[in-house]
């Protein structure tokens, strides 16, 4: 398998979390499958809503985390003088209506903490569950992730012995209503249930970043290591499954207003760092989304220039990528691009990054799924 590596700055992506880094098939176990403990009880609370003005709300909001820039300092002598065009303006953002909603809170070291549901009470968030593993919202589900073993047969790699199997975790998300599974990633690991004599080692993972809507937002990484290989083999894949579909993978694609214009500012941002030609065309990675501190959603979209193995720091190794933000968004998530005035709340007091709504017939059900085991 020709696997990927993640070696993309952490700070382009909303929630980083790495679900079952698998070891390789004579090499590292891999990790232990998510402990699915029962939901706990927990006191009611309430977050009050944001308070109104632009001083206020500025008092009221955290910090947003450093981020890679909109518009990158202006080119140096070495580079184009031309300057990047500016932005055309963005069509209103969309408000996203719920009566309740699902946020991921941190934990103490930064990582993913918990979900918290919180419902709409007269215009103030009530805090009435909470869950320690990430719940994904659909549109007629609630989704828990967790994992499964897998089994791999015994290989014998490189003119080796047989060894015997790793035990390997696959990731796997549950319904909590009717117990349905779903494993939309499953291809990535196909090849731990065969073995290739010619490869050493293999290794994958899933990395879980967020999520908008029904739109689960995560990445595959790993990578292989062949018997007269000098280094392995790198490559990174985005992937956005679409939770109302089954989980089908969807291509979330870049406005085409601000297509070019983002790319200019990714030039500008690259050509003069570690790239093989700083007049190359930067070629789309991927589009993303998250959402701000004020609870509007930013379209998140990603670049890349060809670079030298040994200083790449994008896809592969063989890439740089630059993260471009702007207030357009990809055209699926139009629908997300603005929280309501209490979920804003909800999300200031929580400290949350990602924010499901559950529409205002779902929350009943998505209450009981919360207790639910």
């Amino acid at each position: 398998m020709h696997a990927p590596h993640d070696t993309r700055p952490r700070r382009y992506f909303l929630v980083l979390a790495v679900v079952p880094l698998l070891g390789a098939c004579a090499g590292a176990p891999g990790r232990e499958a998510e402990a699915r403990p029962p939901a706990r009880a927990v006191p009611v609370a309430t977050i009050p809503p944001p308070a109104t003005g632009a001083a206020s709300a500025a008092s009221s909001a955290p910090e947003p985390e450093v981020r890679a820039a909109a518009t990158p300092p202006g080119p140096s002598a070495s580079a184009s003088a031309t300057v990047p065009p500016p932005l055309p303006p963005a069509p209103p953002r969309q408000t996203v209506d719920g009566a309740a909603a699902v946020l991921w809170t941190p934990s103490a070291s930064g990582g993913f903490g918990e979900s918290v549901l919180v419902e709409n009470a007269g215009g103030t968030a009530t805090v009435v569950a909470r869950r320690p593993e990430r719940i994904f919202v659909s549109r007629s589900e609630l989704w828990v992730l967790g994992s499964r073993p897998l089994s791999p047969v015994p290989c014998a790699r490189c003119g080796g012995a047989p060894t015997p199997p790793d035990k390997v975790d696959v990731p796997v998300l549950r319904s909590l209503r009717t117990g349905k599974t779903l494993e939309p990633w499953s291809k990535h690991y196909q090849d731990y249930a065969t073995c290739n004599p010619e490869v050493m080692q293999d290794d994958v993972s899933v990395y879980v970043e967020g999520a908008v809507g029904p739109y689960l937002l995560a990445s595959v990484s790993g990578s292989t290591m062949w018997c007269t290989a000098a280094h392995p083999a790198y490559a990174t894949d985005p992937l956005v499954l679409d939770l109302d579909a089954g989980g089908a993978p969807v291509t979330l694609e870049f406005p085409p207003e601000v297509l070019e214009p983002l790319r200019a500012r990714a030039q500008a941002e690259l050509r003069d760092g570690c790239v093989l030609d700083p007049d190359e065309s930067p070629h789309e990675y991927r589009a993303t989304a998250e959402y701000g501190a004020r609870g509007e959603l930013e379209g998140v979209y990603e670049y890349l220039m060809s670079a030298p193995y040994v200083c790449g720091l994008g896809p592969g190794h063989y890439s740089s990528v630059s993260a471009q933000r702007a207030d357009w968004l990809p055209q699926a998530l139009r629908p997300y691009g603005q929280l309501p005035a209490w979920v804003v709340g909800a999300m200031a007091g929580q400290k949350a990054t990602t924010v499901l709504l559950v529409a205002a017939d779902r929350a009943a059900a998505a209450k009981a799924a919360f207790a639910r085991k």
